[in-house]
């Protein structure tokens, strides 16, 4: 069974870096998602070297099956199908999907896509034309007169507003989409291979329909099997592979609707390999269906880089109170490895951005859900990001979003989820396909991120990530502090290392100036500097390596938002180039940009 990668490192600010390598030098066990979005398959096949390079090890894609046309991909209409070359869906086809996949494997990378149990298209989308093309393929509504809607929950509820009638949060449709009844159990085989068997689900003229190739969607039942117990319920599962050598030996059975989602995450772990799921509105699924069925499905079905098997990661969107999300984590019983999105915590690290130094960092730390099982704030629970596709740095989701500006790219903040501990995700959106999606009612844009997640534009947010990447372990136990409305971690739990935060915004780090390295400073050493308000602290235990270290700051007032200080100097000391040679201070050097402070 594999970790998540979780414990890395203790971090809450980013303003004012100041960083040291008493660790190790590289930490391949710890997780760092790139949520990667707009981009076709073979685009981001080709740009893996560049996620590589800076650091990340794993993607956050979206949904790869085929969905309504001009759609992101949350509206799914055949999971199964991943696209074709001739029917293609916004992202590629399958052929690219695995392709892109394998790549990134070799460069160590696992790829998460965006996995939706809730639901299916839009319910508007049922009409006599839809059922008689078979509807949904894999799910079943009879229709009829009164209208039977078979596999899915009436038209009674909604779930996404909590103040409105007929609120529903597990039966209710959201934002439109057909909600799917997971607790029916309705009895087909639901990807029919062989004509004329009686236990097909009912033909549409396009859809449903027997086809030999749907073998390869189903496990091989001559092979040998796995069998083990879920601790929820105390029951037992076989659970038979795909075979992988011979596709077309597998074996079509009956099964529910659950039963056929079941069916597609463990096809998509075991023949694709992805490494694990972001879940989708997972609120609305009910806590069973994740403990029982869901777990069982995945358990030790990832193959990991090394060829063992393993649980894979996921974590789910709950928007809602940390309490209630809790009853959706489940990463402790040594048999799932389920987490969730630290979603308010983001809330407040985008609201400590907005506010340009007039809020406290004692915000995201008090609301992280990384405090609700035990009380710590200690990397236990909890994915934690700042932006994604629905909270972004721009837009509102209906229309094309505009280019963010740089002083809304919270880099402070992805500092402060790189450098904490727990599992960080750093949203990108390439805007491959802004032109491409469908206008109109129920119409949708994925919001902006940071755009220089890849490097593009300054190479900022990438040295943050080659730094995390490089500086901190998944085992790390870091103190978080708060002083003077500073925040400050104490990497790997010494008082030899240190990272810490002046205000709540960066206008500039320059972080290959933080990757000099140097086999000294054995003693510990203390700078005390602007009455107190900046402490560093160096050395800590025999043989650390040391780092020089680079400040950079932001807050409010002046024409680039600078608080400028009557008579402030350069830091003394020296600056380090990019291949760690010593360099006097420069002429053109700006301290309110950026202060390399020696030591």
């Amino acid at each position: 069974m594999v970790g998540s990668g979780r414990g890395g490192a203790r971090v809450a600010g980013a303003a004012a870096l100041l960083l040291s390598a008493g660790g190790a030098l590289a930490a391949p066990d710890r997780t760092l998602i790139l949520q990667w979005f707009e981009t076709s398959w073979r685009n981001i096949e080709n740009r893996a070297p560049d996620a590589f390079m800076i650091g990340y090890n794993a993607l956050w894609t979206p949904p790869p099956s085929i969905a309504t046309f001009g759609s992101p991909g949350y509206d799914p209409f055949d999971r199964f199908n991943l696209g074709t070359p001739t029917n293609q869906t916004i992202y590629g086809t399958e052929g690219t999907f695995r392709e892109m996949v394998q790549q990134l494997r070799r460069a160590g990378i696992l790829v998460y896509p965006d996995l939706i149990f809730n639901h299916n298209g839009a319910r508007s989308t049922v009409n006599s034309g839809f059922l008689a093309a078979g509807g949904w393929p894999g799910f079943h509504i009879p229709g009829g007169s009164p209208f039977n809607w078979g596999d899915f929950h009436d038209t009674s509820f909604q779930s996404e507003n909590p103040g409105g009638p007929n609120f529903n949060l597990f039966n209710g449709d959201l934002v439109g989409l057909i909600d799917i009844a997971h607790e029916f159990n309705i009895q087909f085989i639901r990807h029919p291979v062989a004509a004329g068997d009686p236990r097909n689900i009912p033909a549409g003229s396009t859809f449903n329909r027997p086809d030999a190739g749907n073998a390869r969607f189903y496990p091989d039942r001559d092979l040998p099997p796995m069998t083990f117990v879920n601790p929820i319920n105390n029951l037992s599962s076989t659970v038979f592979p795909f075979n992988l050598q011979d596709p077309l030996a597998g074996d079509a059975v009956p099964e529910n609707a659950t039963g056929l989602l079941q069916r597609f995450v463990h096809w998509m772990l075991e023949d694709l390999e992805v490494g694990g799921y972001r879940l989708d509105a997972s609120q609305h699924v009910p806590q069973f269906v994740w403990n029982e069925f869901f777990d069982t499905a995945v358990f030790n079905q990832f193959r990991t880089l090394a060829g063992t098997r393993a649980v894979p990661l996921s974590f789910g969107e709950n928007v809602n109170s940390n309490g209630f999300i809790q009853t959706f984590v489940r990463n402790r019983d040594g048999f799932a490895n389920r987490d969730a999105l630290d979603i308010n915590e983001a809330g407040s690290l985008r609201n400590v951005n907005g506010a340009r130094g007039f809020a406290s960092w004692l915000d995201p730390i008090q609301s992280s859900l990384d405090n609700q099982d035990d009380g710590f704030n200690n990397g236990s629970q909890g994915v934690h990001h700042v932006f994604s596709h629905d909270n972004g740095s721009a837009g509102s989701g209906s229309s094309i979003p505009p280019l963010p500006a740089p002083n809304t790219w919270g880099l402070a903040q992805n500092a402060y989820v790189l450098f904490r501990s727990g599992i960080p995700i750093v949203y990108h959106n390439s805007r491959e396909m802004v032109d491409r999606f469908a206008s109109g009612r129920g119409a949708f844009w994925p919001r902006e991120g940071n755009p220089s997640a890849l490097g593009n534009f300054d190479g900022n947010l990438a040295g943050l990530v080659r730094a995390a990447a490089n500086y901190v372990r998944a085992d790390n136990a870091n103190t978080t502090g708060l002083e003077d409305d500073s925040f400050f971690f104490l990497l790997n739990g010494t008082d030899g290392e240190l990272f810490a935060q002046r205000r709540a915004g960066v206008r500039a780090v320059q972080l290959p100036l933080v990757a000099r390295l140097a086999q000294r400073h054995r003693h510990q050493r203390r700078r005390q500097r602007a009455g107190g308000r900046e402490r560093l602290v160096r050395g800590g235990l025999p043989g650390a390596l040391g780092a020089d270290v680079l400040r950079a700051r932001d807050g409010a007032g002046g024409a680039d938002g600078q608080r400028r200080r009557p008579g402030r100097q350069p830091g003394r000391g020296r600056c380090a180039d990019a291949d760690g040679r010593r360099q006097p201070p420069r002429a053109d050097h700006h301290p309110e940009q950026h202060e390399p402070v020696g030591l």
